[in-house]
This record gives C-alpha cells, sequence and structure tokens, in this order.
C-alpha cells in the first residue's frame, strides 16, 4: 500500500503511458485509429494529471502533508481541491465526456480494428484495467476528502483555488481541442 498521495499518482503514470503503448502497438498492426488514440492521450493525460498533481499541492500546503492516512474530511475545508481531486480522477479513468474518454474510446476503436482474438481481448483488459483504477481513486477520494476533518487542515490560499477552477475546466473541455 502506498501511502504517499504523490507518489500514487507518478505510479499510476506507469499505466497511462502503457495506454499510449498500447495504442501505438495496436496501430501498428494497421489501426491508425488507436494511433490517434494515443497521440491524444498524450494531451488527455497530461492535463488530467497535471489537475491531480496540483491538486495533491495544495493539499500538501494546506496541510502540511501527503500522507493518505493522515488526511481525512478535507472536503469541508478545501471543497475546490475535491472538486478538482475528482475531476482529474474521473478524467484520468475515462469517464464520459472527460479528458480520457475519447482518447481510450480511440485505442479501444482501433483495437477492435485488429483481425482476430486480439482486439477484443485488448478491449477486455483496458477496460478491467480502467475499473481497477476508478476503484482506487474513488477509495483514495473518499479517505482524503470525506469522514471526519483531519486535525490541522486549513483552507487552501485563492489563488491555488483559481489554478484549481483553470484545471477542472481544462480536464473537461480540453476533449474539444483535441
Amino acid at each position: 500500500f502506498q501511502d504517499d498521495l504523490k507518489r500514487l499518482l507518478a505510479y499510476s503514470t506507469i499505466a497511462q503511458l502503457g495506454y499510449i503503448f498500447l495504442g501505438l502497438g495496436v496501430g501498428a498492426l494497421g489501426a491508425p485509429m488507436a494511433t490517434r488514440g494515443a497521440v491524444l492521450h498524450i494531451l488527455m493525460h497530461a492535463c488530467a494529471k497535471t489537475t491531480l498533481f496540483l491538486t495533491v499541492g495544495v493539499i500538501a500546503y494546506a496541510t502540511g502533508t501527503r500522507s493518505i492516512s493522515k488526511l481525512s474530511g478535507l472536503a469541508k475545508t478545501m471543497p475546490i481541491a475535491a472538486v478538482a481531486f475528482f475531476v482529474g480522477a474521473f478524467g484520468l479513468t475515462g469517464i464520459p465526456p472527460l479528458a480520457c474518454f475519447w482518447s481510450k474510446m480511440y485505442v479501444l476503436a482501433g483495437a477492435l480494428q485488429v483481425p482476430g482474438a486480439f482486439g477484443p481481448l485488448v478491449l477486455v483488459l483496458v477496460l478491467i484495467e480502467s475499473l481497477i483504477t476508478f476503484a482506487w481513486f474513488l477509495w483514495v477520494g473518499q479517505r482524503v476528502f470525506f469522514g471526519k476533518p483531519s486535525a490541522g487542515a486549513a483552507p487552501s490560499p485563492a489563488s491555488m483555488n483559481w489554478v484549481l477552477i483553470a484545471m477542472i475546466l481544462a480536464t473537461a473541455l480540453m476533449p474539444l481541442a483535441g
């Protein structure tokens, strides 16, 4: 179990890079739509993950810790950070219509263009991984933002909230640019 929120997000980047390489690999098998999805996933992942990392930065600044086990109930003192975390998490896991939904959809549609059993296998594995990622993001979000508030949880500064609001909008609207 990884207790450091920032480190946990960094580890999750490995899975997201896997999507990019999977899309490129499927594209090399003759599915250009998967290649488009891989390239789009670079942009979408960057947007959603930036939202998450900035949220963790706000949490660390306001509480003095990134330890999941020491954080709880932060939605009461940092509602914008809570919204930013869940928008980033939902965007990263591919909840429509947020950022990574579209890039993952292209990769999956491309996988189905590959003849044989490989395409459906890719589809099933990606959907399972997305569900697992969604579940652990929900668990972390519930642990950090709900429940009895942690001692010493100060509200986040307004300047940080404006940056989070901008990233919430970017994660929601970036698919329009892609």
